[in-house]
């Protein structure tokens, strides 16, 4: 199966748009660091979080819109 089919797959409701593919799967020690979450959350993170990918990423660059105030982009 293609990257671009799986992320189609995956987006029942809203169909984004093909230039928005992002594909990148982010490290899970990432997203937990910046929480502020203790030891114990984060081991319940690791153990029930298979992994994270950011699928689209709605911005300027990848769907020729303007950024706007506050709201640069969006990440999926």
């Amino acid at each position: 199966m293609s990257q671009s089919a799986q992320f189609e797959s995956n987006t029942a409701f809203i169909n984004y748009p093909k230039q928005a593919v992002f594909g990148r799967t982010l490290p899970k020690n990432k997203i937990y660091e910046h929480s502020g979450a203790n030891t114990r959350l984060k081991d319940l993170f690791v153990e029930q979080v298979e992994q994270i990918v950011w699928q689209y990423k709605l911005a300027p660059e990848t769907i020729n819109l303007p950024a706007r105030l506050g709201v640069p982009e969006l990440q999926i």
